[in-house]
């Protein structure tokens, strides 16, 4: 593994099928590659825009990663 290479880790969640069949229909029209990318991006636009909070301000093992995350 490249040093610049991006560890993932693996994990399920569950959605109504409305909010698949959504998701599945962005992917179709290719705005995202996968479904993965799709949710990858939701979750990052998630913490970028708390970001600012205290609980991250004042963690800086939280705002390293922050940082880490703003470069992808």
């Amino acid at each position: 593994m490249s040093m610049n290479a991006i560890k993932m880790k693996q994990f399920s969640i569950q959605l109504p099928l409305k909010m698949v069949r959504a998701l599945d229909e962005i992917v179709q029209m290719e705005l995202y590659a996968s479904r993965n990318e799709a949710i990858r991006m939701a979750i990052h636009d998630l913490i970028m825009e708390h970001r600012d909070y205290d609980h991250f301000m004042n963690s800086p093992k939280l705002q390293k990663r922050l940082r880490q995350l703003e470069v992808i």
